[in-house]
């Protein structure tokens, strides 16, 4: 068992739904700094799960990507596009 390993706190997630199913973007911390944990659900099941083990600094760069991107001047929507469902952050 390794002694390192803590509960996972959950730092921030955001959902997205696309028809019977979505996917998840969380941020969380097993113990071992920051990780992307990022889940896909259809109907239900989980079909694909992912950890990234990163940094704060790789999470500060990430973030910005998509804060500047979404000020961005797009082509028009796929009509099946995900859509925010819910967003939760970690109270202080």
């Amino acid at each position: 068992m390794n002694k390192h390993k803590k509960e996972t706190r959950v730092k921030g997630s955001v959902y997205l739904h696309v028809n019977n199913g979505g996917i998840t973007f969380s941020v969380i911390d097993e113990g071992f700094g920051p990780t992307i944990y990022i889940d896909q659900n259809q109907f239900g099941a989980i079909t694909t799960e992912q950890k990234v083990h990163t940094t704060t600094d790789a999470l500060r760069s990430i973030g910005e990507l998509f804060i500047e991107a979404s000020k961005g001047d797009f082509s028009d929507l796929y009509c099946e596009a995900a859509k925010l469902y819910s967003s939760r952050k970690r109270k202080k």
